[in-house]
This record gives C-alpha cells, structure tokens and sequence, in this order.
C-alpha cells in the first residue's frame, strides 16, 4: 500500500483527510484486485454450511467490493445514504483499503444475518398432537432416511400421475 502523494491526479499530501471522491480516483487496478480478492476469500471463509451456500450463491465477490464503494461514495454526500469513513481512513489509500475491507465485512456479516434469519426453524416434537412440530431424525442411519425420502418422491409421483386417470384413487393415496 502507498501513501497518497502527488500523482496523476493531482493528489498531494496535505496532513488531512481526503475526500471519498479523491481516494476512489487513486485507486489502482491492484489496489480493487486486492480488494476483489479480499471479498472472494472472506465469501469462502463463510460460507462453510450448504444452506448458507444456498443462500448465498448469487453473491460475486466484485459485487461486494462495488456495493461498499458505492456506499463509501454516497456516505460522503450523507451519512443516511451510505457510510462515512472515518478521518483516519481517509488519510492515507492504505488506511482507505482498510476502511473499504471493514465495509465489506460488515456487508458480508448482514448478508449472513439474513439468510439465518430467513432459514425456516420447525420445532422437534410429536407430529399427532402438535401439528407444526417433527419427528426428530433419526442420527444413526442418515442413509435409510434418504433412500425413504427418495422412495418416497417416486412412489408418490407415480401414485399421482395414476389418480389423474382413476380419480378414485386420489382418496385411497390421501389415507
């Protein structure tokens, strides 16, 4: 990382801060590659379970990088529109980088909240008497459970494919 000095853009060091606009003008193409991979390895190290994988799967590692940009950029203009960097991460483009990597952190955090927040939680318990409630499944034999549910699929479509010819059926499946 380097510090922000005269250069093409006419940047000099003034002891201050810098302005959104200014630091986003002296971004280098390596500066948003780190920043691109930054998010693809902090996506990776997340996204361990399979649901969150579901979740998460249309979630592009420039696209987090973009949003934090933007949102640095319009935190400029007003606080309520996006974030504000702080004085100390504007100082410097290394300082910047950090601020944009907190961003996307914080990004990436309220993206996971959601999809835990979203992921649908049933109660263990008797399905007879509570009707919202499972059976627990059975830990010992993970197998058997999804050759049934695969079973299951099967017979059932083919019951019903049957009753669309023979409506009796429909109530006998029904049972």
């Amino acid at each position: 990382m380097h510090q922000i000095a005269y250069n093409q853009n006419g940047l000099q060091e003034t002891g201050g801060a810098y302005s959104a606009a200014e630091l986003l003008a002296a971004l280098t193409p390596e500066d948003y590659q780190r920043l691109v991979g930054f998010a693809r390895y902090r996506l990776r190290t997340v996204v361990t379970a399979r649901w969150l994988q579901r979740h998460l799967a249309d979630t592009d590692a420039e696209d987090l990088v973009a949003e934090a940009l933007l949102k640095i950029q319009l935190g400029e203009k007003d606080f309520r529109l996006g974030r504000r960097l702080k004085p100390e991460n504007r100082a410097t483009t290394a300082t910047f980088l950090v601020g944009v990597k907190g961003v996307i952190n914080s990004d990436l955090s309220h993206l996971l909240e959601s999809a835990r927040n979203r992921c649908e939680h049933l109660s263990i318990g008797e399905p007879e008497t509570e009707p919202s409630a499972v059976n627990p499944p059975d830990p010992t034999d993970p197998g058997r459970l999804l050759l049934r549910r695969d079973l299951h699929r099967v017979l059932f479509s083919q019951l019903y494919a049957r009753a669309a010819e023979q409506p009796r059926l429909l109530a006998v499946i029904k049972e």
